[in-house]
């Protein structure tokens, strides 16, 4: 059986501060924005949840973005490479470093 002090301890509890109810905030705007999307186009909602869903995936557990880097670049050897020979994947990161710097 519980002890009395541990059920006065359970029912004082202290009042929600500013980060949980900015967090209780976010998440209703995000339930109204689900419920307004699922409404009006629940195919591309659809889609869009998913897509969400996998980048916060990747974004959390980037041990499986780099599977899944790794995992693409024997892929990368069957289309054909781009100009002057630089292969797809490097073009962008490469037009990137040249506009830099």
């Amino acid at each position: 059986m519980l002890g009395a002090t541990r059920v006065e301890t359970a029912l004082r509890r202290p009042l929600p501060d500013a980060a949980e109810l900015g967090g209780l905030l976010v998440l209703v705007a995000a339930a109204a924005v689900c419920v307004t999307g699922a409404a009006y186009r629940p195919a591309a909602f659809l889609l869009a949840v998913a897509v969400g869903a996998g980048a916060l995936v990747f974004l959390l557990r980037t041990d499986l973005a780099l599977l899944l880097v790794v995992a693409a670049a024997p892929l990368e050897g069957a289309f054909s490479s781009g100009p002057a020979g630089i292969s797809v994947t490097s073009s962008p990161a490469d037009l990137r470093s040249r506009a830099s710097g």
